[in-house]
């Protein structure tokens, strides 16, 4: 009878062991069934690679093939690794003559990411304004991804009442928009042409934060 123990033992063990995936192979499954809303699941597909593990990937290579090259050519995103990390200063807070404001509203966060670029379903992020302020403010905060395709994402941050905004194609040449005391779906990247073109003064207009540092040559 302790023979016959032994021998069952032996069988589920080597069953149940033949089926168990890795936790890192699992870990890519799951994250590529997960759906995008608006997303092109040909382009946003993600591989079993992680790009450490690529020796001819290169910052430059990987992002020329993202939405986010216009902000890695102007030092506002970086690939640390597997990681993009996004570091967002918006200086100018109203529409004038492109001269930055004496104060900031920094936005930092960052996400894993893998061979090929996927838009991060929420992203933990930290605000930090500073500069000719009464006193600096420090919020951390998610963002929560609304929209999404291969050429722009939409962020909306209920807690905040925010958006943020990534562009791959802007006429204004600008890329990123932060909009302050929205409601949801208050603004959607279809309708965003309007919203930019509003005149400021108007009763509701909506102007969002933009960076200078998209400006510089």
């Amino acid at each position: 009878m302790f023979g016959n123990y032994h021998f069952w033992f032996l069988v589920f063990f080597l069953a149940f062991a033949e089926k168990k995936p890795s936790n890192e192979v699992f870990r890519f499954q799951k994250y590529a069934n997960t759906p995008h809303r608006g997303v092109n699941h040909n382009q946003a597909s993600i591989s079993e690679v992680p790009i450490r593990e690529k020796s001819d990937s290169s910052a430059a290579a990987f992002f020329q093939t993202t939405p986010l090259e216009k902000l890695y050519q102007r030092g506002l995103v970086t690939l640390d690794s597997s990681k993009i990390i996004f570091d967002l200063p918006f200086d100018l807070h109203g529409w004038d003559c492109g001269a930055p404001d004496c104060y900031t509203t920094a936005i930092h966060f960052e996400w894993y990411t893998w061979a090929n670029f996927m838009w991060s379903e929420a992203v933990h992020f930290t605000l930090h304004e500073y500069g000719c302020v009464d006193e600096e403010v420090y919020i951390s905060s998610t963002f929560q991804l609304i929209e999404a395709t291969d050429r722009y994402a939409n962020y909306y941050c209920a807690e905040q009442r925010s958006n943020l905004i990534f562009l791959s194609q802007d006429e204004r040449k600008e890329y990123i928009y932060y909009f302050t005391d929205v409601a949801p779906d208050a603004i959607q990247v279809a309708q965003l042409k309007q919203v930019l073109e509003q005149d400021p003064e108007a009763e509701n207009s909506l102007v969002p934060f933009r960076s200078s540092r998209m400006f510089e040559q």
